[in-house]
């Protein structure tokens, strides 16, 4: 098994066995220090939100659901062209090379397949 997935299927059980006590815990926390930590992240989301992301995807791609649902947490703007529907979108995503989907393209940079790495470096 992957890595990575298998980390990320050890918080997710984390997360659901101990739910309880993390909602007490989240109670707990100074509301201005949660204030404090989104204001320092906001000059790492302010330069992502600067660069242009379109991804060429399909509607029951798991894949292109995990882009879709790390766009929408990290609150980065981004246009889905869906390949299915769209001709013209297929088109574009085979002149980028792609011939899977999904094909990211952030500027200039174009990532084939979903990889979080790829794309967290390329919007830097």
């Amino acid at each position: 098994m992957n890595k990575p997935l298998m980390i990320a299927g050890l918080l997710i059980a984390s997360v659901i066995f101990f739910k309880d006590e993390l909602a007490q815990k989240l109670n707990e926390y100074d509301v201005g220090a949660v204030a404090q930590a989104a204001v320092a992240e906001a000059p790492a989301r302010k330069v992502a939100a600067q660069k242009t992301v379109v991804m060429y995807s399909t509607p029951t791609c798991g894949y292109c659901k995990k882009a879709r649902r790390f766009f929408e947490t990290n609150a980065i703007p981004y246009s889905d062209r869906n390949v299915d529907a769209s001709l013209a979108a297929a088109k574009e995503m085979q002149a980028l090379g792609g011939r899977g989907v999904p094909t990211i393209k952030i500027d200039d940079h174009v990532i084939f397949g979903w990889d979080e790495s790829a794309v967290r470096n390329s919007l830097l």
